[in-house]
């Protein structure tokens, strides 16, 4: 998985290493700023929501 900017093919943040298991439900969402540092840091979370 890969956050981009929208309408682009620009990475800003790679989610590697992301397993998916058939059947349950995610949401994924990502917050902070690109550039940003400490508690401003871009990051992403997953949350298993089944």
């Amino acid at each position: 998985m890969e956050v981009r900017f929208g309408g682009t093919s620009t990475v800003v943040l790679p989610l590697p290493g992301i397993a998916l298991t058939a059947g349950k439900i995610y949401t994924v969402y990502a917050k902070g700023f690109v550039g940003g540092a400490g508690v401003q840091a871009l990051g992403a979370e997953i949350i298993v929501n089944n």
